[in-house]
């Protein structure tokens, strides 16, 4: 015991708030869990629901955690137990986070939503053409912009994207370049989009 380390927060009002407001989706993470390694070594295993408070608790945004289970999804599936709507429930609670601490009150899930749908409109694009395998390489691409906020290198690959299907680039994309977080969530949710997920009846236009 003597070497058991504890961590005791004293929370404000807001992270309080937060993790009130995500309860059904922090309960869902339960049991979900990677590998920071490709080893699978179970000593090394993040169980998502204590590592999502964690960060919460610890004034800590989610995007670090976002893109490494995006990253896992592309390379590796079997190097952790969750799913595509354990990535967008995450990507949801950052939001609220975001809303609660940050104060970003100008953007909402249902914008989460139509920015993954558009993520799910690219790959069906990219599937008609016989270019699914192209998917993967764009997605990296995508999360290595997201990861260093390079706005320009994001959008220099989806303009390739949307050329190369004969399509304008989502208005919601291009709004987002005003704002960091906004930009970030949006990405996030999108490349999530373009793994092949959305609930249908999210895809509200605009």
């Amino acid at each position: 015991m003597e070497n058991e380390k504890y961590y005791f927060n004293i929370l404000s009002k807001k992270t309080i708030s937060v993790l009130n407001n995500s309860s059904k989706m922090l309960t869902e993470l339960i049991n979900n869990y990677y590998f920071p390694t490709k080893k699978g070594d179970y000593k090394d295993k993040v169980m998502l629901y204590e590592e999502v408070i964690f960060r919460i608790t610890n004034n800590t945004e989610l995007y670090s955690l976002i893109n490494d289970l995006l990253r896992i999804k592309i390379s590796d599936k079997t190097n952790g137990y969750y799913s595509l709507k354990t990535i967008n429930n995450i990507i949801k609670i950052n939001l609220i986070y975001l809303r609660e601490v940050k104060n970003m009150k100008e953007f909402n899930e249902s914008e989460v939503k139509q920015a993954n749908y558009y993520g799910y409109l690219l790959r069906q694009f990219y599937l008609s053409k016989g270019s699914e395998h192209k998917l993967s390489g764009i997605s990296y691409r995508l999360l290595n912009a997201l990861k260093v906020n390079n706005k320009d290198s994001f959008m220099d690959t989806l303009l390739n994207c949307y050329l190369y299907v004969d399509k304008p680039v989502p208005k919601i994309i291009i709004e987002a370049l005003d704002n960091e977080d906004i930009f970030k969530t949006v990405g996030y949710a999108y490349v999530a989009g373009l793994f092949g997920e959305y609930k249908k009846g999210d895809e509200n236009n605009g």
